[in-house]
C-alpha cells in the first residue's frame, strides 16, 4: 500500500508504538500539502492519504470504491 504522509506523519508514530509490522508491503511518501495528496490519489500514485487539509470524513483510499471516495473539496 502506498501511503502519503504530511511532514513526518504517522509512520513514525506507528514505528514507536511497534504497530508497523503490517502483513502487506507499505511505502510511505512525504507530501507537503493536502492538495498534492488529492492530485496523487487522482493520478493513482498513492493509495491512502490523510492530512490536516483533508477532513477525516473525506479521506481517500484507492482500495475503496473511487466514486465514493472522491468527495474531497
Amino acid at each position: 500500500m502506498r501511503i502519503a504522509k504530511y511532514k513526518g506523519g504517522w509512520d513514525i508514530d506507528l514505528k514507536l508504538a511497534r504497530l508497523d509490522n503490517f502483513s502487506y508491503k507499505t511505502q510511505f511518501s512525504e507530501l507537503t500539502g493536502g492538495n498534492l495528496m488529492v492530485q496523487a490519489i487522482n493520478s493513482g500514485a498513492i493509495d491512502l492519504a490523510l492530512a490536516s487539509e483533508i477532513p477525516l470524513k473525506n479521506y481517500c483510499c484507492a482500495q475503496c470504491d473511487r466514486s465514493s471516495s472522491k468527495k474531497v473539496a
